[in-house]
């Protein structure tokens, strides 16, 4: 195999990757959304901590689950929260924080169902 061949097929074999990785984010993305809205509906951070309960005692952001959108965005699963809970999740001067959605670093659960995705994808299976 001459330079240029093998050039064109290292250039394809990357172009391959990008796709993979694209397709593992696509199909991801709804099992992310799942495990992030059923954390937030129990009433647990990120890490599975419950929320301080509110001045009265109640449990706090009850339909913060509703406020959480996963979505693919090429080859990342971008995990989006709205409303008024994101007040809550960064607390405020009168509001303390209840962190609602991964900040940085995703937990560990978040990150084996992706990387049970990407090995079903790498291997054929989806």
């Amino acid at each position: 195999m001459d330079g240029d061949a093998a050039l064109e097929n290292m250039i394809a074999a990357l172009r391959e990757l990008t796709e993979l990785q694209e397709r593992v984010a696509k199909l991801a993305a709804p099992q992310v959304e799942q495990a992030v809205r059923a954390q937030a509906a129990a009433g647990l951070d990120p890490e599975g901590r419950s929320w301080t309960p509110t001045k009265d005692g109640r449990r706090p952001l009850v339909h913060a689950a509703n406020a959480i959108h996963v979505d693919a965005l090429g080859g990342v699963v971008v995990i989006v929260l709205t409303g008024k809970e994101v007040f809550h999740h960064f607390g405020t001067g009168r509001v303390s924080a209840r962190r609602i959605i991964p900040d940085s670093e995703l937990p560990d659960r978040l990150r084996r169902i992706i990387a049970d995705v990407a090995s079903e994808v790498f291997e054929g299976k989806r």
